[in-house]
C-alpha cells in the first residue's frame, strides 16, 4: 500500500510539474513596424487586424508593434523583414517593386480584398511574395482612394492639360493626361501652393489634412482613384513557416474576418475627411460619368504601360483578369 501510495504522490508530482511548464510557457512574440507614425489614423487597419490577431491566440502568439519610422526608417522596414530583423511590417506596395515586381501593380487592383480572393489574386499574391521569402497576409488599407487636388475648378480632364502638379513616383500617368510633373518634398508641397509654383497634386485625403494644405489649395477634383491593395501587411517567411500549422491557419483567417470590417472603417474615416474638407472652404468639382471614366481608363493604360515592364511577359495580362479588368 505504502508503494502505491508513493507512485501516486509521484505521479502527481510530475503531472503538476508538467502543468506549471505548460503553464509558464512563454509566448510566440512576432515584432512588427509601420512605415506611419504611430496615432496616424491610416493605421487603424493594421491595428485591427493585429489587436484581433492577439485576442484570438490567447496569449500563444502575441504582435508587438514596436513602432513606425523612428524605429526602422520606412524606405527600410520590407527588408528588414525579408532578412528577419523584424518579423512583420505594414509598407505600401509600391515600395518593394525591385523585391517583388508584382507589388509595382498591385495598387492598380479594381477589387475589393474579398473579390481578389475569388479571383485567384491572394494566393497568387501569396505565391509571389514567398519567392522572395516574404509571406503576404493581405491589405489593410483604410486611407482610401487618390484623389486631385488643385487651386482652381478644373471641371474636366482637359482642363489639367499644362498645369504644375506636385509629382511622385507613384503617379507616373501624370503626361498621359496632360500634366507637368514637378518633384517636390512633403515639406515644400505648401510653400509651392502658397507661391504659385504649383498648380495642385495628388494625395489622400488624410495626407492632404495634416499637411494644412486646405489652407491654400481649394479644389478637389473628378473622382478617386487606386484605393485598393495600396498599403499591405507583411510577414517573414521563415518566421511564418515555424509557426504551428494552427497560429498560421489563426493569423491567415484572422485578416480574412476582419477585410470588410477593414472597409467599414476606410468608408468611415472618409466620410469624416470629406466633412473636414468642406468645414475648411474645400469644394467637390464632380466630373462628368463620361469624363470620369475617360480619366480612370488613361490613368490605368498609363500606369500598366510603365509599371508592367517589371512584369514577365504574358504575366500583365493575367494579372489584370485577376484585378477585375
Amino acid at each position: 500500500m505504502k508503494k502505491v501510495i508513493c507512485l501516486f504522490s509521484i505521479l502527481m508530482i510530475l503531472i503538476g510539474s508538467t502543468s506549471g511548464a505548460v503553464a509558464k510557457k512563454k509566448p510566440i512574440k512576432l515584432k512588427a513596424v509601420q512605415f506611419l507614425n504611430l496615432g496616424n489614423a491610416a493605421e487603424k487597419g493594421f491595428h485591427l487586424f493585429v489587436n484581433s490577431v492577439n485576442k484570438a491566440a490567447k496569449g500563444e502568439l502575441v504582435i508587438e508593434i514596436v513602432g513606425g519610422p523612428e524605429a526602422i526608417p520606412a524606405r527600410q522596414q520590407l527588408e528588414s523583414v525579408r532578412v528577419g530583423a523584424v518579423d512583420v511590417c505594414w509598407v505600401p506596395s509600391s515600395w518593394y517593386k525591385s523585391v517583388v515586381p508584382v507589388a509595382a501593380v498591385m495598387g492598380l487592383s479594381r477589387l475589393e480584398p474579398w473579390e481578389g480572393r475569388k479571383s485567384g489574386l491572394h494566393d497568387f499574391l501569396v505565391q509571389e511574395h514567398k519567392k522572395a521569402g516574404l509571406r503576404y497576409i493581405g491589405t489593410a488599407d483604410v486611407a482610401g482612394p487618390f484623389f486631385l487636388y488643385a487651386k482652381e475648378p478644373l471641371k474636366s480632364p482637359a482642363e489639367l492639360k499644362g498645369k504644375r502638379f506636385r509629382h511622385s513616383p507613384t503617379h507616373a500617368y501624370y503626361k498621359a493626361v496632360g500634366l507637368v510633373p514637378i518633384t517636390v518634398g512633403h515639406g515644400d508641397i505648401y510653400t509651392g501652393l502658397d507661391r504659385n509654383l504649383l498648380d495642385g497634386l495628388a494625395l489622400k485625403h488624410a495626407t492632404f489634412i495634416n499637411l494644412s494644405l486646405p489652407e491654400v489649395c481649394k479644389y478637389v477634383v473628378g473622382p478617386g482613384y487606386w484605393g485598393k491593395y495600396s498599403t499591405v501587411s507583411i510577414l517573414n517567411e521563415g518566421k511564418f513557416a515555424a509557426l504551428p500549422q494552427h497560429l498560421q491557419n489563426l493569423i491567415i483567417n484572422t485578416q480574412k474576418k476582419e477585410e470588410r470590417q477593414i472597409k467599414t472603417m476606410e468608408l468611415s474615416l472618409l466620410e469624416g475627411q470629406w466633412k473636414t474638407l468642406r468645414e475648411k472652404g474645400v469644394r467637390h468639382i464632380k466630373w462628368s460619368p463620361e469624363d470620369s471614366k475617360s480619366f480612370l481608363e488613361t490613368v490605368d493604360q498609363a500606369a500598366w504601360k510603365i509599371h508592367g515592364k517589371r512584369l514577365a511577359p504574358g504575366m500583365a495580362e493575367k494579372v489584370k483578369k485577376m484585378m477585375g479588368y
